[in-house]
């Protein structure tokens, strides 16, 4: 009955088979009983799909073999062989033959002759493999150790005799020995302190368990990680090349919205904590999965403002058409007349310049707007056949000769370097004029710039009858095939800058123009309204020029290094050293002087010292690059020995620094000696010092440096909270590059393509939670809401134009030394009171405004007041105290993703990381921050499952 059952499950099914063949022998050693419990899934072959013939069975090559069927034993050693517990048959691949092991094979009833003694039907039942024969063993035979009582095997019991227990009890006299002569253990190491709060903590909860967001029946599971701190270590191999994108972000941003900014080279690896979250217009706000589609009023107030002159406010004309004159040329002459009417400007400009000024604003409409357009045009000759500034080229040619005759634009007369008149000519010219000077294009790249420099060395060669060399044929040759051409004087365009620099404030090269002005003319930006104060910025005109020649300066390197150009940025270290050198000592001398009144301290920004310590700081991974270690040790020596500008870079300098001298100058001791140094520095914060306590721990630790290993004493302790690991599955698409290092790691669910944090908002949503991606914007939004009178209070020195969006000494240390009362006050405040009336009456009083880190279009009042009341008014009292004693650092490296359930009132905030990826310095600390208020933030990791790419 057995066989006949098997028979017709092998026929009628598929799909694996899992057989639990019991197996029994007779004492005396006769026929063997089998039975055939019951299985999973049976397979669709049969007998006959890998044995052709009863009579003539179809033998495997020996090469294709398994190990199981090489080994075979008689019948009488399989009737004797113990119990087996499981035989598991899998599916046959290549040409459908299945071998003996794997096939279900017809089994034997009792009584029938054992299938070995045929040899033309060879059997399968005696073919076990190890692990079988392992687990078909008896157990070993179990006693009492007489000495020490332990469960030991009776064939093991003389090897733990004479082995375990003899080394126990020789063992309590050696460790007693040993005490005796072991000095005593060091002193206890310090535990650092990441934060300090006036706010009662005694209301919340210190060890929040991260409880799981999703229901049992999902796949994704809640890990507490309490006791494994995998994301905290790093390996020591990997320092070197080390880049904390949150250490790195953005920390030096101007207090101004920019709209072609220079990008910084130190402040390059991150957005999201920058100026993405200050900005709250909404255009670089992080995703998010609500709708924010605009209501019917919305949008007809959006067509209203496309249709309002921005010249004169009417919406019955576009400014194009305005009488008065477009808006460029409205915002031109209010930044020009506000910047040179302010008294505390008069002393910056001479007599030659304000006549200059005079010219500029007695031109005629039409050659005013084409100096203006030209102005805004990038710093280069211009060909006049290509402007279409005006209907004809005659006219332009009339307007330009205009501006010229009144000094304020020079033509191409004045052009005297080969290589700029070049620049004048496109690529297909620069062909004509090699092919009229014969010179040979066939080993020159097809690139312009190959092209000019070929012409210019071809030029240099050249001989001709009155000169050594053919530039000035070149020259000509290149006039007269670009035609007239036009450029602003370079002075004026200096002039103007400086101007505008005075409006603005600009603490970066071209960082704002008039662009802003038409952004706010627009709607798109809201600013503040704040008293101004009239304070002298620049003490003398000298001193207003060498900080913009600071800024260019800084340009050029910032552009050298983006373009891995290291030696030509490395040429600009001499000058800006010395610049330091001898601004800080006349920093000396006025500090020493009784009678010179010192300038605020935040004001330091606009000298041109600290532009240069700017290019110092930037330059010091060229000078790496170029293998000139020693003047980068020099230069952050000089750096971390001042105390007046970049106070806040302190910690990256000494992290730097010991880096360099323990990788690559081989001096551990002294790398030692520097983290010490910093991790003792009080303005070393947050990030920077945590990276200076993991390097200092790997130092006395490292088994190359046996020397450090007493030191570690000396290192305090991180005193970090354990994490809490929340575990998620996704299905990872490979990327189109696989190559490519960097770049978004993409998740397929369902059938939509998402982030890793849309990926885990879709998995929360699943169970009830709303989810947003806020990156930065949900602490910053609650700090900028709640502190926003206090922020924007009068102070001196704090708004010095009306296009700030935020103080001046925001991120320095002493903005909240001049606003403790304030502060504190309102911390009792939000401790005692509504926070959710709070922020509502700030929503609805500053609403759609630029406020320091508020996203209008990220969150909803109803959103915000859902969350803030999840999260307690203690634990937003204390993140509120935190954020305002030291925002520069805190505004960065918070939770990636902020999980609520209004009916629970309940919040978990989260930091989501894809594979291969770690937790930086500063969502590290912040995570600790968030425990220790009582607020539910962990790290939810998202492994990768596998997928296959659409």
């Amino acid at each position: 009955n057995n066989n006949n059952n098997n028979n017709d499950n092998n026929n009628n099914s598929s799909g694996k088979v899992h057989a639990n063949v019991k197996e029994s022998s007779n004492n005396d050693g006769g026929d063997v009983e089998e039975n055939n419990s019951k299985a999973d899934a049976l397979s669709d072959a049969s007998d006959a799909d890998y044995l052709p013939s009863a009579k003539q069975p179809r033998k495997r090559p020996a090469h294709k073999r398994s190990s199981s069927d090489k080994k075979t034993v008689s019948g009488a050693d399989e009737c004797a062989a113990p119990t087996v517990a499981a035989a598991a048959v899998s599916s046959s691949s290549g040409r459908g033959r299945r071998s003996g092991d794997e096939a279900g094979v017809k089994r034997k009833s009792s009584g029938e002759k054992s299938a070995a003694a045929s040899p033309a039907a060879p059997t399968t039942e005696g073919r076990r493999s190890v692990a079988q024969m392992l687990a078909a063993m008896p157990p070993p035979e179990m006693a009492d150790c007489p000495v020490c009582g332990a469960q030991v095997a009776v064939r093991d019991m003389n090897t733990h005799l004479d082995r375990v227990c003899l080394q126990q009890t020789q063992t309590q006299p050696q460790e007693q020995q040993h005490a005796a002569n072991t000095p005593p253990p060091p002193p206890p190491r310090a535990v650092a302190v990441w934060f300090e709060t006036s706010v009662d903590l005694s209301k919340a909860s210190l060890d929040v368990p991260l409880r799981s967001i999703w229901d049992e029946e999902s796949d994704e599971k809640c890990v507490s990680a309490d006791a494994e701190r995998r994301d905290v270590d790093v390996d020591a191999d990997a320092v070197d090349n080390e880049s904390n994108s949150d250490d790195l972000a953005d920390e030096d941003a101007p207090l101004t919205l920019s709209t072609h900014r220079v990008q910084q080279l130190d402040d390059a690896d991150e957005t999201a904590g920058g100026d993405a979250a200050l900005d709250s217009t909404g255009a670089d706000e992080p995703t998010t999965t609500r709708d924010h589609s605009q209501t019917p009023s919305a949008a007809a107030a959006a067509a209203a403002r496309q249709r309002k002159c921005l010249t004169c406010g009417a919406t019955d004309h576009f400014s194009r058409d305005c009488a008065q004159g477009p808006y460029y040329e409205k915002n031109f002459l209010f930044v020009v007349k506000q910047s040179l009417a302010a008294a505390c400007h008069a002393h910056l400009f001479d007599d030659e310049e304000r006549a200059r000024v005079a010219t500029i604003l007695q031109l005629e409409s039409a050659p005013l707007r084409v100096f203006i357009r030209f102005y805004n045009r990038s710093d280069r000759w211009l060909r006049l056949e290509k402007l279409k500034y005006t209907d004809s080229v005659e006219e332009m040619e009339r307007l330009v000769d205009a501006l010229c005759a009144c000094g304020l634009a020079i033509r191409e007369t004045s052009i005297a370097d080969p290589e700029e008149a070049l620049q004048l000519l496109s690529f297909g010219e620069l062909r004509e004029v090699s092919r009229q000077l014969k010179v040979k294009t066939t080993d020159v790249g097809k690139d312009r710039s190959s092209l000019v420099q070929a012409l210019l060395q071809h030029s240099q060669r050249q001989r001709t009858l009155f000169a050594s060399n053919s530039t000035g044929v070149l020259l000509k040759l290149a006039k007269q095939t670009s035609g007239p051409a036009v450029r602003l004087d370079p002075s004026v365009r200096s002039l103007i800058g400086r101007l505008e620099l005075l409006f603005f404030l600009n603490t970066a090269h071209d960082e704002q123009d008039t662009s802003t002005l038409l952004r706010a003319d627009m709607g798109q930006i809201k600013f503040p309204v704040c008293t101004i104060s009239q304070v002298r910025v620049f003490e003398s005109r000298a001193s207003l020029l060498a900080y913009q020649a600071a800024l260019q300066r800084e340009a050029q390197v910032n552009e050298y290094i983006l373009s891995n150009d290291f030696a030509a940025a490395c040429q600009y270290v001499d000058n800006s050293f010395a610049a330091l050198h001898d601004g800080l000592a006349r920093f000396a001398l006025s500090e020493a002087s009784p009678a010179a009144e010192p300038a605020p301290a935040h004001l330091r920004m606009f000298q041109a010292e600290c532009v240069h310590a700017r290019i110092l700081s930037a330059c010091i991974e060229p000078l790496e690059r170029c293998n000139n270690r020693a003047k980068a040790v020099m230069v952050l020596d000089t750096l971390l020995g001042q105390r007046v500008y970049l106070q806040h870079r302190r910690g990256r300098w000494y992290d730097r620094l010991a880096l360099i001298r323990s990788f690559h100058l081989h001096d551990p001791a002294g790398a030692l000696e520097v983290c010490l140094a910093g991790i003792s520095d009080p303005r070393v914060h947050t990030g920077h010092r945590l990276s200076l306590i993991r390097r200092a721990e790997r130092l006395c630790r490292s088994k190359r440096f046996p020397e450090l290993h007493h030191r570690l004493s000396d290192v305090p302790e991180l005193g970090l909270l354990p994490l809490h690991v929340v575990e998620v599955n996704g299905v990872l698409l490979p990327s189109a590059d696989p190559e490519a290092r960097t770049g978004p790691v993409m998740f397929n669910d369902g059938d939509t393509l998402c982030s890793v944090e849309e990926l885990v908002i879709r998995k929360a949503k699943k169970c009830g939670w709303e989810g947003i991606h806020a990156e930065n914007s949900l602490l910053g939004t609650l700090f900028g809401l709640l502190m926003h009178d206090i922020v924007y209070c009068d102070m001196e020195a704090a708004f010095l134009t009306a296009y700030q969006h935020a103080p001046l000494d925001l991120h320095h240390e002493s903005f909240y030394a001049k606003r403790k009362a304030l502060v504190d006050r309102r911390i009792r405040e939000i401790e005692t009171g509504d926070v959710c009336s709070m922020l509502q009456q700030a929503w609805d009083a500053y609403c759609g405004e630029c406020c320091l880190g508020v996203s209008w279009n990220l969150f909803t009042p109803k959103s915000l007041t859902e969350i803030a009341d999840a999260l307690g008014r203690t634990a937003i009292a204390a993140i509120c105290e935190v954020m305002a004693k030291d925002l520069r650092h805190r505004r960065s490296g918070q939770p990636d993703l902020v999980l609520w359930n209004a009916a629970e009132r309940r919040c978990k905030l989260l930091e989501v990381k894809s594979p291969n990826d770690r937790l930086s310095d500063k969502q590290l600390i912040w995570l600790h921050v968030l425990r220790s208020v009582g607020v539910d933030a962990g790290v939810c990791h998202v492994k990768a499952t596998g997928g296959r790419p659409l």
